[in-house]
Order: structure tokens, then sequence, then C-alpha cells
């Protein structure tokens, strides 16, 4: 999207030039789209208000008149008489898009049904993601929230009811963390490094460290996301009297039992992940900072670290609310009613699995050929990673083969369109407590005199070994972004590294399994890593869901 020409230090493109086309098109699509719940409009080109693209024309041909060696318009028109989707756009461009809502009272639906699944209401995100620049426009600031409501805010209004006038859901604090600085920017026009306040730049909502207020005894929702290009946001276990609930994840709400035992537990958000946190305010008033570790990794993570920042402040002041119920926690008295859980999310078990994959990510030393990579494959428009049947359940398997040192890190996996259920997490670097000093929990010699119960044995030439020896499953909960545990090079009680046939170090990855409903929505999209520098680099790639048989390609068309 090039900027407006300007005339006399004005857009030429502006609001007014280009509302009278941009009704037309908006009014088509909303026929369109209303025909058939799972209509995809537009197809081509031509689709689109010839004013406008009349109007892209001429302003197109007028940037390659100055610039010669980067004729634009060529390459777009190359797309459109392939019917494909020109690239490039100057000063606006017209997008729609409908949300489709699950309404049957049944579960499964029956096979007729045109929803298996529909949109989640909840707290979801945007950002540039143009391939190449992506990391550079996150971290120059384009990123922002956006909140699909549905019957979970009902549900939240009902118990809370209205801040003033607001009902109490749209009164809520949203925050969006980012990290400004990692790329020239108006912080820092001339590093590529952190800003530094204190030891780290997040900023929220576009500030550092702002402050937010609350009332004595308070309980709101804050609507958490990470757009950070690169760093987790942990938020250790609160502090100074505050207490906190999770109500949901990555857009999705919670079930009951999972809520309840939310309190106070830390909360990790990976690059891409929100987190709905329902915190109560201490009854004494005073200026609180809200502490985060800026880390890459899960290795390391303690709820009270010397490492942590102020992401922000809370300031609690004033009298306590009058409705008392905007002091409690939903869904734990007799009286309140916690937002009810779709029928559509119920878990995924075993025997709705039909199909198991593995893809593999890792990453690579600076200057290394292929430097990070999904299943041994730099990124490619023509290359498919993923190809999937429509309303096919699947079990996928993450790896992470990537062994930096000093530090590991874990390749944050996000995946558009549809959510998942992480069903096992086998994390090589994790460490157990023994005797109040952390240890390793995997070892790779089989000396058990020597090893404490807590640790497991793993064989590395053998994988079936490579797993948790004390069965712990993860909470079922639905993401849309989580982090592959990085890989560790196996090594000897001694610290040797233990070398294969062919002379090499042993890499043991780091994995996690979820589980998919691959329902609704065909087409091509895409899954990355969510460092967002690594993405750009080449570890993302395609999915393809077809209703026809997977072995047979779809042509490769704009979604």
């Amino acid at each position: 999207m090039l900027p407006s020409p300007r005339l006399n230090e004005k857009p030429t493109v502006t609001t007014a030039s280009v509302k009278a086309p941009f009704d037309k098109f908006f009014a088509d699509c909303e026929r369109h789209l209303g025909n058939d719940i799972l209509s995809e409009w537009p197809h081509t080109w031509s689709d689109l208000p010839d004013a406008w693209t009349r109007k892209q024309r001429n302003l197109l041909r007028t940037h390659d008149r100055s610039n010669p060696k980067d004729r634009l318009w060529d390459e777009n028109q190359k797309q459109i008489s392939a019917k494909g989707w020109p690239q490039y756009y100057v000063g606006a461009f017209p997008f729609c898009f409908r949300l489709p809502e699950y309404t049957a009272a049944m579960w499964p639906p029956p096979a007729e049904h045109p929803l298996k699944m529909g949109q989640s209401p909840g707290t979801h995100w945007y950002h540039a993601h143009k391939h190449g620049s992506t990391a550079i426009n996150v971290s120059n600031g384009m990123t922002g929230a956006f909140i699909i409501e549905g019957k979970y805010d009902t549900d939240l209004n009902a118990f809370y009811g209205k801040v003033g006038d607001e009902a109490w859901a749209r009164a809520q604090p949203v925050l969006v963390i980012n990290q400004l600085g990692q790329s020239p920017n108006l912080l820092s026009p001339n590093q590529l490094n952190n800003v530094v306040v204190g030891q780290h730049a997040f900023s929220v909502n576009g500030r550092l460290q702002p402050t937010l207020t609350m009332r004595p005894g308070e309980v709101q929702l804050w609507r958490i996301v990470n757009t950070s290009s690169r760093s987790f946001a942990h938020f250790v276990s609160p502090a100074n009297g505050f207490e906190w609930r999770q109500i949901a994840q990555d857009g999705v709400q919670f079930t009951f039992e999972n809520y309840k035992g939310s309190l106070n537990k830390p909360v990790l958000l990976a690059p891409g992940n929100r987190a709905d946190l329902l915190v109560k305010a201490p009854a004494n008033p005073s200026k609180y900072g809200i502490m985060v570790q800026d880390i890459v990794t899960r290795v390391g993570l303690t709820t009270t670290n010397p490492q942590s920042v102020v992401l922000m402040y809370a300031e609690v002041a004033g009298n306590a609310p009058e409705n008392q119920k905007q002091t409690q926690f939903i869904g734990l008295d007799a009286d309140s009613t916690f937002p009810a859980f779709p029928s559509f999310l119920a878990d995924i078990a075993d025997k709705e699995v039909k199909y198991r994959r593995t893809l593999t990510f890792n990453s690579k030393g600076q200057g290394m050929k292929q430097q990070h990579t999904i299943d041994g494959e730099p990124f490619s428009e023509d290359k498919i990673g993923a190809r999937v049947l429509l309303n096919m359940v699947e079990e996928w398997t993450l790896e992470n083969t990537t062994v930096f040192t000093p530090a590991p890190i874990d390749h944050p996996f996000h995946i558009h369109i549809n959510p998942f259920q992480v069903v096992e997490i086998f994390d090589p670097n994790d460490t157990v407590n023994v005797d109040g000093k952390a240890v390793p929990k995997y070892v790779f010699y089989d000396e058990p005199d020597t090893r404490d119960p807590a640790q497991c044995y793993l064989n590395p030439s053998n994988p079936k070994t490579w797993k948790d020896c004390h069965d712990e499953k993860p909470r079922n909960i639905w993401w849309d972004v989580f982090p592959i545990p990085s890989g560790k090079i196996a090594t000897r009680k001694d610290g040797q590294q233990i070398l294969d046939s062919n002379g090499q170090p042993m890499v043991v990855p780091g994995y996690f399994k979820m589980r998919s409903r691959f329902v609704d929505f065909p087409g091509l999209y895409v899954l990355h890593c969510h460092i967002l520098a690594h993405e750009d680099r080449g570890m993302m790639t395609i999915v393809e869901v077809q209703k026809v048989s997977p072995t047979t390609s779809l042509p490769l068309r704009h979604h």
C-alpha cells in the first residue's frame, strides 16, 4: 500500500474521494455474502467498483512514470490477466467479510448443517502482514485489537451490569502490548535494539508504562493482546493484594473448570497470544506496578524474578463500586451465572482424530543458508505445506529442532482461521526442583542410582522415549498461538555432547501435539512462527483446506 500522492501538502486519496465507490463495494458485499453463510466475494479484480479500479490504475501509472525501474502497474496487470489479485495499491483498499454465527442447539451438528463451529466471540487483533516486512511494520506500531461480541459479553453484562450508562464489558480496558524500537521508528530512528526503560521496552496502547485507574476492590476485565514482534510477556503471579482469574485465551472463553483453577496463576503470552483476565484491585488506595518478564523461552520462568519490569501501573483510588457484584469474580457464588460454554467448542476426543502429521520448525545461526524453515524449506508462494480435507479432524505434532546457545528459543506456532487444543507438551530443556535447586528434568544417561526420581531418562537414539515420564497433561484450552519448546543437544553425565554415526551432535526436539477441527472454511491460508523476523525470513507455509481429496491440489489463488 503506497502512501497517497500529495498536492499542496494534502493527500489526493481521502475518505471523501473513495466514498462513492466504497459505498457501492460494501453494498455489493452485503448482497453477495448475505446469500450464503459460507460464500466468498469478491472473486476477481473486475468485481471491484470501476471508478475505484480506474483511479488505482491511473495513480500507479503516474507512479511508474516517475519510477521507471520500479513499475508497479505492469506487475498488477500480469496478475489481473491471470485472474489473480494485483499486489500494489495507492492510498486505500476496500475489504469486507462476514462473521458466521453458530446457532445450532445440538453438537455434533448434522452433516447438512452449514456451520460446524462458526466464529467465537472474544478478543482478537490485526497487524500488517506483508511478507518480508511484517516485523518492521509491527515494530513500528501497525497493530491493533478488535473485539467480536456475542453471548460471552451478554452473560458478563448480565452479572456485572453497567458502568454509568455503558454495558460493563464495553467499559473494560483493552491493553495492546508492543515493543517499539526493534526497528527504525520515531522512538529509535537509528538503532535496532530495544528502547531501554528500566531494561525492556514494552509499550501498552502506544505508551511506555502508562497508568490505568481502578476503584478499591473493583473487578475489571483486562483484554490483553501481545502484538510484539519478538518477545513473550510473562505476567508473574499478582502481588500487593491484587488477584486475578483468567477467563479466555486467544479469543476463546475458558470452561468453568479451567477458569476456577486459574486463580493467581502466572500468564505467559507469546507474540500473538491474547488473554482475558478478571483482575480484582486491592482495598488499599495506592499506585501499583504490574510486572512482566521479557523472554523468548519457557526455560527459567519463575513467579518472582528480579529481572521483571514494570509493564504499566494500576492506580487504585476513590470509593469501592456501589454494585457489589463489580467486586466479585463471576461464577463463584450461588447468585452468579458463568458465561455459557459453546457446544461447538467441545473437547476433541481421541475417536474424532482421522489423520496425524508432523511439522518441524528449525532456525540456524546468522548467515547460514535457509536460516528459518518448516520441514527444511523456507516459505514459497508456490509450495503447500499441509493439505487438509474439509471437515477433517487432525492431530499435529509441532517439533522444534532449534538448539541456540546460551538460551533456547521457543517458536510460537500460529495458524490462521482454526483454533486448536494442545494435548501434549514435551520440553527437553525443562527443569524440576530438587532440594531447592533447579536441575534438568530430562537426562541422557541411564544411571538410576545417580538420578533423582523427578528426573526422566531419554534415549537420544529412541524417539519413543522423548516424552514426559510424569505423564502431565495440559488443560483443554483453545489456542491459535502456542510456543513450540526448543530442542536440546543430548549430553553425557560429564557434559560432553553425544554424537551420531556421522559425528554430529544428537538433537532431541521439543514438541507439542495439538488437535484441530478443519471446518467451515475451505481455501488457502498460512501457518508461521510468530517471532516475525523468523516468519519474514522463511518460517511460514501455506495450508490448503479442500472440499475434495487432499491429494488433488487446487490452483493457488487469493483467499
